[in-house]
């Protein structure tokens, strides 16, 4: 998560501060200096393409987008007929694993891809795993 500890005069800020996720193991964060953004810019990792995209908002903006339903437009195309009660029936420590993976041409139908809740710790950690496993093996 953002492991800030506690501040002293020689701690530096963390490159981004995470600042929400999402059910299906996105990240929002606010780039300091490590993403892809111009420094105070939100930015989103999504699981559909395992790495960072710049919002073009900073956090108040961000907080608007948010409020005023803007969340509909940005996943629509991660919403799968009865993903209401799917998601509503989960606990606070969970999200949803895509099997297969959002980020292949096989997922990209969530519908009628294989769901599952597990733990979410778990669904972040295999997210950046495969991040790093497709890095690596493109190199």
């Amino acid at each position: 998560m953002n492991a800030l500890g506690d501040p002293d005069d020689r701690s530096a800020p963390p490159g981004h501060l995470v600042v929400g996720y999402d059910v299906l193991g996105g990240v929002f964060a606010i780039n300091h200096d490590d993403l892809p953004a111009q420094a105070g810019e939100v930015c989103y990792w999504g699981p559909d393409t395992l790495e960072w995209t710049p919002l073009g908002v900073r956090h108040t903006e961000f907080i608007e987008w948010l409020l005023n339903g803007g969340v509909a437009d940005f996943y629509q195309e991660f919403r799968w007929p009865g993903w209401e009660a799917e998601v509503s029936a989960l606990s606070l420590e969970e999200g949803i694993s895509v099997y297969p993976f959002l980020f292949t041409a096989e997922g990209r139908d969530i519908a009628a891809a294989a769901r599952k809740a597990v733990p979410f710790q778990e669904l972040l950690n295999l997210n950046e795993h495969l991040a790093q496993s497709l890095v690596a093996g493109s190199e």
